[in-house]
């Protein structure tokens, strides 16, 4: 089962491939729309008839836990054909779980620095640097901004990315905070880090006036031509960006926190094996081909970043010069220093159901920052004792074990 929308053409042209090289194996997808994907798995799960292949990430795998299998004894058996060394060690180490291997990769998020070129070059601004720090990045947000006489912007020194956890998480790492204790009993979004944090992604709209409130920003955000930065933004929006008449934009690692340059999100995707397969060996077949190089390279035209050196050397090698994002090293550097989201298996629901309401009531409303970190901790904290403990004990009671050959 894989979440599809419109790579699907890619999906069905890699099947094609696949039934090829195994004409004893069928794969048979289910095309379920991404948004409905979870909801559809999690049905599957319940009544019994999960698919023998998840399409997973690391976002999901901390509750998919009990029903991946352990994939580590056909990955050592096959390491020579699968060619370890040939993937980034980090997006590995992302797909293991206790040392467990329970997906392997096929491309990857990273939180980034983006800008517009064009904006830059016409204020005479220096294109970013890796030696920036969120200092740096603030004075030229500011520098960037350009207002009309009744003090309207017309041009915005960055955007702020709202709904989800994408800008706001890297802000509370790099102040040296974090959103959950390290056994994930507790959030921890109330301390003085994290605050100190959330408080600078709050100061952009509401003190330094380099970012618009929710909603009242250009329509299409940096697609628009009118913003100049955006930090923490999705790679799966390179295609877009591309296909933006005029946009001239680049990407640069993420600028330095006050405590640590660590802290930009790094997002997998993924697939893996049901713990309930009957078909384990077959399954396995199709994991390896959707993270071959020949794989890998049919993403690549479809603007996902490979998870292979070799495909990624192949990619630099063919590129226009003038090809966006030009600095695409970037995005491989910026690995070093990327932290996977918090593996609970009520991150999501937490992250976004509890915590992200009000996070945008504040940044909407004018809100104090201290109080809604508070106020959000202590909400997420009820959420776990509450309702997270049941979830907690089936995930131990069920945690992966290796499956037998069959």
């Amino acid at each position: 089962m894989v979440g599809v929308g419109l790579d699907r053409p890619m999906y069905e042209k890699l099947l094609r491939r696949f039934h090829e090289l195994h004409p004893d194996i069928r794969v048979r997808p289910m095309w379920v729309p991404a948004s409905q994907y979870q909801t559809k798995l999690k049905t599957l799960i319940a009544a019994g008839k999960p698919p023998d292949i998840f399409w997973s990430g690391d976002v999901w795998v901390a509750y998919e836990l009990p029903f991946l299998a352990d994939l580590t004894d056909l990955v050592e058996r096959d390491a020579a054909e699968l060619d370890l060394d040939d993937f980034y060690p980090e997006l590995l180490a992302a797909c293991r779980y206790d040392g467990r291997q329970v997906l392997l990769p096929r491309w990857f998020n990273v939180g980034l620095l983006y800008y517009n070129r064009r904006l830059f070059d016409a204020a005479g601004e220096p294109y970013p640097s890796p030696e920036w720090t969120w200092d740096d990045y603030l004075a030229a947000a500011k520098r960037l901004t350009r207002r009309d006489p009744d003090g309207a912007a017309e041009i915005w020194g960055s955007s702020i990315v709202t709904g989800w956890w994408g800008e706001w998480l890297i802000y509370v790492r790099q102040a040296g905070g974090a959103l959950f204790s390290d056994d994930m009993n507790r959030c921890v979004l109330d301390s003085p880090e994290a605050i100190a944090g959330m408080r600078f992604y709050y100061d952009k709209i509401h003190t330094h006036r380099v970012s618009p409130r929710p909603g009242f920003g250009p329509d299409h955000g940096f697609l628009s031509g009118r913003i100049a930065m955006e930090l923490g933004g999705h790679t799966g929006n390179w295609i877009a960006y591309n296909q933006a008449p005029g946009l001239d934009w680049d990407i640069q690692i993420l600028p330095k926190g006050p405590a640590t340059r660590r802290g930009g999100e790094v997002a997998i995707d993924s697939f893996g094996i049901s713990r309930d397969s009957t078909c384990r060996e077959q399954a396995w077949e199709f994991v390896k081909f959707m993270s071959s190089p020949e794989a890998g390279r049919a993403h690549v035209e479809r603007g996902y970043l490979p998870v292979r050196r070799s495909v990624t050397q192949e990619m630099l090698s063919r590129r226009d010069a003038a090809a966006h994002p030009r600095n695409i090293a970037a995005a491989y550097e910026q690995l070093k220093y990327a932290e996977r989201v918090p593996r609970s298996p009520d991150y999501i629901e937490i992250a976004m159901e509890v915590i992200q309401p009000d996070v945008d009531r504040m940044l909407d409303k004018q809100l104090d920052v201290a109080d809604t970190c508070r106020g959000a901790a202590e909400s997420a904290n009820r959420f776990i004792r509450v309702l997270g403990a049941s979830r907690r004990e089936n995930t131990t009671a069920r945690a992966p074990e290796p499956s037998p050959a069959p």
